[in-house]
């Protein structure tokens, strides 16, 4: 059963910026992307922003990307922990040697009902 990521939290990347996630519309199988106009499911941070593609989250991973309004396009792969923690790796796909480590800090995940 996929984890209920619904919600906007925040993932605090470790080379700076604290990126918004905001998820309004997940399938039960755990697929979740940007949808219809204006996109359901957004990333920002800084004045940057972008939606959400190929995105899935099961009872034990999240991944997504995010083709950012300055560019680069970022994935976000992260493992919930047995307590509903989240924290990860985040990598410009151009240049997957640009990573940096996150973590979400103010939610906690569970499954989905």
């Amino acid at each position: 059963m996929a984890m209920d990521v619904r919600g906007s939290w925040k993932l605090k990347q470790a080379n700076g910026p604290d990126v918004v996630v905001t998820v309004n519309a997940e399938d039960p199988d755990g697929s979740f992307a940007a949808g219809n106009n204006p996109p359901e499911n957004t990333a920002s941070f800084d004045g940057i922003s972008g939606p959400i593609q190929d995105a899935r989250a099961t009872d034990q991973e999240l991944t997504f990307k995010v083709p950012w309004s300055n560019g680069p396009i970022g994935r976000y792969v992260g493992h919930f922990d047995f307590q509903g923690r989240l924290t990860g790796v985040t990598f410009n796909e151009a240049n997957p040697g640009e990573q940096s480590t996150w973590v979400v800090n103010d939610k906690t995940f569970g499954r989905m009902a």
